[in-house]
């Protein structure tokens, strides 16, 4: 229904809102976290199409925070969260390997070329797919 497709669209609508992430699954303060995050399967749709979402917002993890943060990475971040796919799973092996030693800073690096950012976003419509959706 365009009801139910004005409201997905509104799930992240507030991502620009979202300041803080939990650290390791603790409850958090933050209403616009809690709200996306709340809203479950609802809201990975709309999660998915912002991960190409390169707009600049402040970082919301709590350390290290990174410089060149967008919202597609926090889409990403919060689809993790949502559906508990291990961080990693949806990367290239060649990041999988870098992130032994960098961390999340490979994923960063990875996602610094838009290409890179379309190619993440195909894996997981693709999971979605696959999930009967």
């Amino acid at each position: 229904s365009l009801q139910a497709k004005s409201d997905e669209r509104a799930e992240c609508k507030r991502l620009f809102e979202v300041k803080e992430l939990p650290f390791k699954g603790e409850s958090i303060n933050d209403e616009a976290y809690n709200d996306i995050v709340g809203r479950g399967k609802a809201a990975i749709p709309c999660l998915i199409g912002e991960i190409t979402n390169t707009s600049r917002m402040k970082d919301p993890r709590s350390a290290p925070t990174y410089p060149d943060f967008r919202v597609g990475d926090l889409a990403f971040f919060l689809l993790v969260d949502i559906t508990k796919i291990p961080f990693e799973q949806m990367l290239p092996d060649s990041v999988k390997t870098k992130m032994k030693n960098e961390g999340v800073y490979a994923y960063f690096e990875h996602v610094g070329r838009p290409n890179n950012r379309k190619a993440l976003q195909a894996r997981w419509k693709e999971w979605w797919a696959k999930q009967g959706n």
